[in-house]
């Protein structure tokens, strides 16, 4: 049976492998053409300070709840957003002209709760898939430990968003604004 740390460890482990994959990819000449999002600070190499906490809070509370929705659609919704947030990541890295000290200094102070609240929700979408295949091998479908373990993967991941959210809008810009050219 897969436990909790088994399925945050594979949330983890999809994220990681698209993270390098994107490091990789962001060493090829296509990477340019693929990346379709706006990232203003790279081409900027500033600090994007029109990013306050409503629209940093929104824009992750959303990528929260597709990775808590996998749950419904046998994971396939976090497999996806994780997948795209480290592929999006490891471009962002690579092709960043902000060295990786800069890089760091940047993201460092609320990635250390952005990441887990990004992966525990991903271990929570993944429940479903767990549960799905242990109803395969003749177990019970969904038991009140599976929905206590969804819940507080889902609340805890909110929980460390917002904590992640303020700290991007109020300490992250004046870390980058002191130690960025």
């Amino acid at each position: 049976m897969i436990n909790r740390w088994n399925i945050i460890l594979i949330s983890i482990c999809i994220w990681s492998l698209f993270f390098i994959f994107g490091v990789y990819l962001g060493q090829t000449s296509i990477s340019c053409n693929i990346c379709i999002i706006n990232l203003e600070f790279l081409e900027s190499n500033v600090v994007p300070y029109s990013l306050d906490i409503e629209y940093l809070l929104t824009n992750n509370i959303k990528s929260i709840m597709l990775n808590i929705s996998g749950v419904f659609i046998i994971g396939l919704p976090s497999i996806s957003n994780l997948s795209l947030n480290g592929l999006i990541f490891g471009l962002i890295v690579e092709t960043s002209q902000m060295n990786y000290k800069q890089i760091i200094l940047f993201t460092l102070p609320h990635g250390i709760f952005e990441l887990p609240a990004l992966w525990l929700a991903g271990a929570a979408g993944l429940k479903g898939p767990q549960v799905f295949l242990r109803y395969l091998r003749g177990g019970e479908f969904v038991t009140r430990e599976d929905v206590k373990e969804y819940l507080t993967l889902s609340a805890l991941s909110v929980v460390l968003i917002v904590i992640a959210a303020w700290i991007e809008a109020n300490i992250t810009p004046k870390i980058a604004e002191r130690f960025l050219p």
